[in-house]
């Protein structure tokens, strides 16, 4: 299944991809509850040149993720 990011999930890859070409340092992604961040998430790893790491403090959140990125 394709996913199209609404424009604010967009702006938030681009801002990430931005900080790493720039720095080398953490980057944090603040959005809503509801924002959809897996898929942003999931739109960075799909761009990622090795491997990712996404973890959740909740088993069905880890569920919940691997059914997008598998998608």
């Amino acid at each position: 299944m394709i996913f199209t990011l609404r424009p604010y999930q967009q702006e938030a890859v681009d801002a990430t991809l931005s900080h790493f070409r720039r720095h080398r340092t953490p980057a944090v992604i603040v959005l809503p509850t509801g924002a959809g961040k897996s898929l942003v998430i999931a739109e960075l790893a799909r761009v990622a040149r090795g491997r990712v790491l996404a973890l959740a403090h909740v088993k069905e959140l880890v569920a919940q993720n691997h059914a997008k990125y598998c998608a």
